[in-house]
């Protein structure tokens, strides 16, 4: 049901807007991470050394497991709404209980599918920062 907190009720549409929230701030701090990666590459920006260690941390391997256990979480939700819905046989359900996890699902499954891709994008982004070149630098791709 509806979450309340002093005079204030949370609904389903908050769960809407704050999932909506979260996935476009998450892809803001995302576009960041790769715009700042790729201006320090062409020598827009000066080097920066908490990136540099941040990406030394942050490998692909880690956001494909990250990624792929959002996927997966919003997997299970949404495999126990289609699961609901059978229960149901195929008709009409609870909006507000179904709502309740639909969200929330494919909230996990967009965030796992946008860290797992960006993870990819930034692995292929930091090679050449991660190898300290910038801009004018050589770098044979074809060899």
């Amino acid at each position: 049901g509806p979450l309340q907190i002093g005079q204030v009720t949370f609904g389903e549409s908050s769960l809407l807007y704050s999932s909506t929230a979260i996935m476009v701030g998450y892809q803001l701090i995302v576009f960041a991470v790769f715009t700042k990666v790729y201006a320090i590459q062409e020598g827009v920006l000066p080097k920066d050394p908490r990136l540099a260690r941040l990406l030394k941390y942050i490998k692909m391997e880690i956001g494909v497991a990250v990624g792929g256990f959002f996927f997966l979480l919003g997997l299970v939700g949404s495999l126990h709404m289609v699961y609901s819905w059978s229960q149901a046989e195929f008709g009409a359900m609870n909006l507000k209980q179904s709502l309740n996890i639909v969200v929330p699902s494919s909230l996990a499954l967009m965030l796992g599918v946008e860290t797992i891709f960006s993870s990819f994008f930034l692995s292929i982004l930091g090679m050449k920062f991660k190898r300290g070149l910038t801009a004018g630098d050589e770098v044979s791709t074809l060899k």
